[in-house]
């Protein structure tokens, strides 16, 4: 039973930790694309507000089940302050 409950301990960690890496992934979307993906989301935040060509986001969406789905976006040919005038 020992046995049992370990190696279903050890496959937990391993699923979790792969699913932590699936977040690492940018996406390359352009700026009309991301105002949507801003106007439908629950909270984003800029990530490089420096940048005068590129704007890196983190767009959080929270459904009605209470999951949540974090994504990286990368809005290619336009700055932070350009995507949100």
């Amino acid at each position: 039973m020992k046995k049992i409950v370990l190696s279903l301990a050890f496959m937990l960690t391993g699923t979790l930790a792969f699913a932590n890496n699936s977040n690492a992934t940018v996406i390359s979307i352009n700026k009309q694309h991301a105002i949507e993906l801003i106007k439908t989301s629950t909270r984003f935040e800029l990530e490089n507000t420096n940048s005068e060509v590129d704007c890196l986001l983190t767009i959080t969406f929270e459904y009605t089940d209470s999951i949540k789905e974090t994504v990286k976006v990368l809005v290619t040919g336009s700055s932070c302050a350009e995507l949100l005038e």
